[in-house]
């Protein structure tokens, strides 16, 4: 923007009057800031002006007129604008009207600084401008530059609220265009959000198919295994039915065979108490103890009453079982007898110094044999005890 300057005729006003002799001082300070002033020293002029603070009348108002120019020089236009406001109260005509003269100077300079960015300040310092401008000339009519000021501020006015009105009309445009803007972001965001969504959700659906799938396969092999499972019991139980089948065609031993060979195992334990308690008696009778002899059983029986690994016995054959006892009594060594089988009365006392008579080898096998002959009984009454308790049964394949 083309802005044309303004006039300035910021004329310091001299102390041209008479002053008393108080006044002389300030009139000699205000007479010193002004050729300061002159040489373009305005912080000392300011100062010179500022200390000078006994002045008052006419005097005063041509200080702060004064004081007003040297700031307005500086570009303190503010501090400036007051002092002048404060001279224009004057009722020195020449001097009230060179003062609203620079408050018009000093509006126009405020309008110019705010153009840019504030048109409506602009305006309203332009016409406040123009108002001290005409307000000069009621006191000065003859004031020349007050009216050139008055036609530039008068063209910057008109300039500013041709804009000011071009940017109204332009504002609802530039409003419609952000709206459609705003709403063509919103509808991309909206599209966008639904694109994401879609995404989303395809995305779901893939991650449940997936899954369905990896559950298939798992179930797949699941049915698979017990597939297999089943196959390998079934396999396992037919040869186990064969098993079965093939201990059942080599020949099982009758209710008879078994009940002969529980006859010849108690048969052999009575054998065996009988023999032990003839030896006590034989010792009791001598009042001195022999050696334990025991009756070695006869071979086929022992082998007799071994039956086979896969015999089953009926039910009679279990209640009679469970009623016989397994045989039982403890081997006791030779010379050792039982507390009521001690000779009592006057049977002599053994010698503990005297020397045993050894065991012959004869003695020796048999009583081996004896301890080798129960020991077989017990293990095979258990083994009876629990094949009796198994009942194998039949499976239909």
């Amino acid at each position: 923007m083309n802005i044309k300057r303004i006039k300035l005729a910021l004329l310091i006003a001299a102390t041209a009057s008479p002053v008393f002799a108080s006044e002389e001082d300030t009139a000699r300070q205000i007479n010193a800031a002004n050729t300061l002033v002159r040489e373009g020293d305005f912080d000392n002029a300011i100062a010179e002006y500022q200390s000078a603070t006994a002045a008052s009348g006419d005097l005063k108002y041509r200080l702060d007129y004064n004081l007003g120019v040297a700031q307005y020089r500086k570009g303190e236009i503010a501090a400036a604008k007051e002092q002048f406001m404060q001279a224009s109260a004057s009722s020195d005509t020449p001097l009230a009207a060179a003062a609203r003269y620079n408050l018009g100077n000093c509006f126009y300079a405020d309008a110019v600084a705010s153009a840019e960015q504030d048109k409506p300040a602009a305006i309203e310092a332009l016409t406040q401008a123009i108002d001290h401008y005409r307000g000069s000339l009621s006191g000065d009519p003859n004031h020349t530059d007050a009216r050139a000021n008055i036609e530039l501020a008068g063209q910057l006015l008109k300039k500013l609220q041709e804009e000011q009105q071009q940017q109204e009309q332009q504002q609802p445009q530039q409003e419609q265009q952000q709206d459609e803007q705003q709403q063509d972001k919103q509808e991309q965001d909206k599209q966008d959000q639904q694109q994401q969504d879609e995404q989303q959700q395809d995305q779901q659906e893939q991650d449940k198919q997936d899954q369905q799938q990896q559950d298939q396969q798992q179930k797949q092999e699941q049915s698979k295994q017990e597939q297999q499972d089943q196959q390998q019991q079934g396999q396992q139980d037919k040869q186990d039915q064969q098993q079965q089948d093939q201990q059942k065609n080599e020949g099982q031993p009758s209710e008879q065979d078994q009940s002969k060979q529980d006859q010849k195992g108690q048969q052999s334990e009575q054998e065996q108490a009988d023999a032990e308690q003839q030896s006590q008696e034989d010792q009791a009778s001598d009042g001195k103890p022999s050696k334990q002899e025991h009756a070695k059983p006869n071979e086929s029986a022992s082998d007799d009453a071994k039956p086979s690994e896969d015999a089953t016995l009926g039910e009679e054959n279990e209640e009679e079982a469970e009623q016989q006892e397994i045989p039982s009594g403890d081997l006791k060594p030779v010379g050792e007898l039982d507390e009521n089988q001690k000779p009592t009365g006057s049977v002599a006392m053994e010698d503990l110094n005297a020397e045993e008579t050894p065991m012959s080898k004869e003695e020796a096998l048999k009583m081996l044999q004896a301890v080798r002959d129960r020991d077989m009984l017990r293990r095979l009454r258990a083994e009876q005890i629990e094949r009796r308790r198994h009942v194998p049964t039949d499976r239909d394949w």
